[in-house]
């Protein structure tokens, strides 16, 4: 029988305090058996390794720097393109600290972006924008309360909007909160960030003035169209993401590996008749079937199929996909032409035949991709001219002395 139920995403908190207040009443039915669980997480059988789940990762070629978003570590590991460990930002504890490299603190970071020397990193599950000063070794907050964001547009009260009121909604960076920042990307003096947990793409200058909605109406859906709704929520023109994991460009558009819909999705820098658009993916399928057609199938973009894509990286006219359920990267051409570059399908870490398991993060530089391996905790290459596939240990890292064992 069920006594209490809501539809969507919950936050703990609110289940919680349904629980508690139901408590005394099932307790004095005698209807509760209050004896602990004794429960053991199977990956607190798995061995340390030096990288635990690594969600993204990010080359600067330039720099000769390789920076990996160890997440279940709650670090970033910053190492030479060639796998030589240089150092690593945060203490490896749960928490939102600023500070230096070795006592700030990160929950489970995700997508990182450079500028300079300064790399922002999206601190996933502290629902927060970090700033990291890579010559002075500082870490700092930018953005976001530490909260998760109950409303997906800053400044809307929940009353109705006039259509005359301007279509976007933007607040302070200290004060906005934010939910669940998975993806980075910048472009010009504008960093845009892949806010999984609201199902949209937001904005924030790199002057910190504001920050808010840049593309989605916040309703769970691959629909294309308008970058922003005429209201939040309103569906009628305004384009849907699922959440969106993944962000990548060429100059022109932002690609997203939108993971929900197993969908890449395209998204102009410069508002105009274009709005957002489906390389890729579920976008014809009628309302109701959009989250859950999925598969693995090569070919044009009528027939190709992905599976929960978690990152993407443009080069050369090509869209690198981490087509993260099928355990394979693809390549997807602009025109939705999608075949497999590396991967066999099945879970694995050989190198040949390649195999990966839920690959999530993907980067390039000197001829090579760059492949975040998550459930296999390792960092893997692809040359792109060949295809031929390597492991790449990081020379000097260690596991940390207090292995995380949370999951991924």
């Amino acid at each position: 029988m069920a006594v209490w139920g809501k539809p969507g995403e919950r936050k703990a908190e609110e289940v919680s305090a349904i629980l508690t207040a139901a408590m005394p009443y099932y307790r004095s039915k005698r209807l509760l058996n209050e004896k602990p669980l004794q429960l053991q997480l199977e990956a607190a059988k798995e061995p340390p390794t030096p990288l635990r789940f690594p969600g993204k990762i990010l080359a600067d070629e330039k720099g000769n720097r390789l920076f990996i978003s160890d997440s279940n570590h709650n670090r970033i590991v910053i190492a030479t393109l060639d796998g030589k460990w240089l150092e690593t930002i945060g203490s490896g504890e749960i928490g939102r600290r600023d500070g230096d490299f070795r006592t700030a603190s990160f929950n489970h970071p995700q997508g990182c972006a450079l500028s300079g020397e300064t790399l922002y990193v999206a601190d996933t599950e502290n629902h927060l924008l970090r700033k990291v000063d890579l010559q002075a070794k500082k870490v700092a907050t930018v953005a976001g309360t530490g909260e998760q964001a109950s409303n997906p547009f800053p400044g809307w009260d929940g009353g109705p909007v006039a259509d005359k009121r301007p279509r976007r909604w933007v607040g302070p960076t200290a004060t906005t909160a934010l939910s669940s920042p998975w993806a980075l990307w910048i472009h010009q003096k504008e960093l845009f960030i892949a806010m999984a947990g609201c199902h949209q793409i937001w904005k924030m200058p790199l002057d910190q003035s504001e920050i808010g909605p840049f593309a989605g109406n916040g309703r769970e859906d691959i629909v294309d169209g308008d970058l922003v709704p005429k209201a939040p929520f309103f569906a009628g023109g305004a384009a849907s993401f699922a959440q969106p994991s993944g962000l990548s460009s060429d100059g022109t558009s932002l690609y997203v590996a939108d993971s929900e819909g197993s969908s890449v999705r395209k998204i102009p820098f410069k508002h105009g008749t274009v709005g957002v658009g489906t390389v890729v993916g579920t976008d014809h399928l009628p309302a109701g079937q959009r989250l859950f057609h999925f598969g693995d199938q090569d070919g044009p973009r009528s027939a190709a199929k992905l599976q929960h894509c978690l990152d993407v990286d443009y080069l050369d006219g090509k869209i690198y996909v981490a087509d993260t359920y099928n355990h394979k990267i693809k390549v997807v051409a602009k025109n939705g032409d999608t075949k497999t570059f590396a991967g066999t399908g099945k879970p694995g870490s050989g190198d040949s035949p390649a195999e990966f398991h839920e690959p999530a993060g993907l980067t390039h530089a000197n001829g090579k991709l760059y492949v975040a391996d998550t459930d296999n905790h390792l960092i893997r290459t692809i040359d792109l001219a060949t295809g031929k596939v390597a492991t790449l240990t990081i020379a000097g890292l260690d596991a940390p002395a207090k292995q995380a064992v949370a999951g991924q």
